[in-house]
């Protein structure tokens, strides 16, 4: 095959719907030019949202639903159908259920590259499935020409965890800075949806209700923040955005309640302009016990906002001096970084928000990332890297491919 044909990738994912991997890979078929490689996808699960998305962009996609996480009868069958329909000259296998498929079903002159999108801090929420299917990916842990982590910690957690694949790198999250900047009309359009005065002060959180991302402890840290509000100074507000965020959610709403800060809270459910949101508040919090690199940090920080973000992952490198950092499951320190935030002056808040997408144009700029994972689809399979072109810019380069490249925090 000649180094000018399109490497044909096939990537397979869970499932579809609104999640930091799945965002990813459709940022990445955005990006990459049809003449540089083409993408198919391989979903396991029916539906998802961002179906209509990856058919937008013209791109094969099948769906071959896993129903409880355990194959069908006939699942093999058709998974390899597909295989040999497409003729993928690799296969890109995104988190561990994938991983394992692939594995197991993609023939073996074909190479597998796995996307490991998750971090191992905290793991007592995690369903037993979620667990089982980790320990299986540990035990063919050396059969991927190639594991790709989005984050240096968690590289380091799967090494410490016994992976054991011979080539293992660290390619992060990337940021369209085009799709992903301050919105001034936006801003004055949702404030005013919701009842918020220009000089109120915004926290949002952006996420679906799961136990790992702490809303909770975020509406803790609310209810003593705005014990600690400054006399005579900005209010402050918070919005919660993602799946299960509404007044439906009972748990929730008792939380919110307990907090004494129910006429304070706006809750969104999903949506889909995440620029517009972020626009419209003033700090994004981050209030996860696990994340390996948190998406809505990078689009936050990329539409000018500074971050609190707790210490997991790589939430503090991804931040560096921009935001606040403090530990997790600790909603007094979430609080007291809030009130900073919420003390310093308008135009002290709107440097550091400068500052902040100043950091996602340097380091994580999504044309060079998606550079990045082309060339290792090269490597794997043995092919030369060409100089694959990008429909957006971002001139400015980020960090190697391997952990040694990174900087530490900043």
């Amino acid at each position: 095959m000649s180094d000018a044909q399109p490497l044909a990738v096939l990537h397979v994912i869970s499932g579809l719907s609104i999640g930091g991997a799945e965002m990813m890979l459709l940022k990445l078929l955005q990006t990459t030019e049809p003449g540089a490689a083409r993408a198919g996808v391989l979903s396991l699960s029916e539906g998802g949202v961002l179906a209509d998305d990856i058919r937008a962009q013209g791109l094969p996609l099948w769906h071959i639903a896993m129903p409880g996480g355990f194959p069908s009868p006939g699942f093999s069958r058709r998974f390899r159908a597909v295989v040999e329909e497409f003729k993928p000259d690799v296969v890109m296998a995104w988190m561990y259920r994938a991983n394992a498929v692939c594995s197991q079903l993609v023939p073996r002159r074909i190479p597998v590259i796995w996307n490991v999108r998750q971090s191992l801090d905290h793991n007592s929420s995690q369903r037993l499935l979620f667990r089982f299917t980790r320990r299986v990916n540990l035990w063919i842990s050396g059969r991927p020409r190639m594991v790709i982590y989005n984050s240096r910690a968690s590289h380091q957690q799967h090494l410490e965890f016994g992976f054991r694949a011979a080539e293992q790198r660290v390619i992060p999250n990337g940021f369209d800075l085009d799709r992903f900047q301050p919105q001034p009309e936006a801003r004055a359009r949702l404030r005013g949806e919701w009842g918020v005065a220009e000089g109120d002060l915004v926290f949002g959180i952006v996420g679906r209700f799961h136990p790992i991302k702490d809303h909770l402890g975020f509406i803790r840290a609310a209810g003593l923040a705005v014990l600690q509000e400054p006399e005579g100074g900005a209010r402050m507000v918070f919005v919660m955005v993602g799946r299960g965020l509404d007044r439906d959610n009972d748990k929730l709403m008792a939380e919110i309640r307990a907090a004494g800060i129910e006429e304070r809270v706006h809750l969104l459910g999903e949506q889909r302009d995440l620029p517009g949101l972020y626009s419209a508040f003033d700090v994004q919090v981050s209030a996860s016990l696990v994340e390996a690199f948190p998406n809505v940090l990078g689009e936050a920080m990329a539409c000018g906002l500074p971050c609190v973000a707790t210490a997991v992952g790589d939430s503090a490198w991804v931040v560096g001096d921009t935001g606040r950092v403090v530990e997790p499951e600790r909603p007094q320190q979430l609080a007291q970084a809030m009130v900073e935030l919420a003390k310093l002056a308008p135009e002290e808040r709107r440097a550091l928000g400068a500052a902040a997408r100043t950091r996602v144009q340097q380091e994580f700029g999504i044309a060079s990332v998606a550079q990045r994972f082309l060339e290792a689809q090269r490597e794997a399979t043995g092919r030369q890297a060409g100089k694959p072109p990008s429909r957006r810019g971002d001139k400015l380069a980020g960090p190697g491919t391997n952990p040694s490249d990174f900087p530490g925090p900043s």
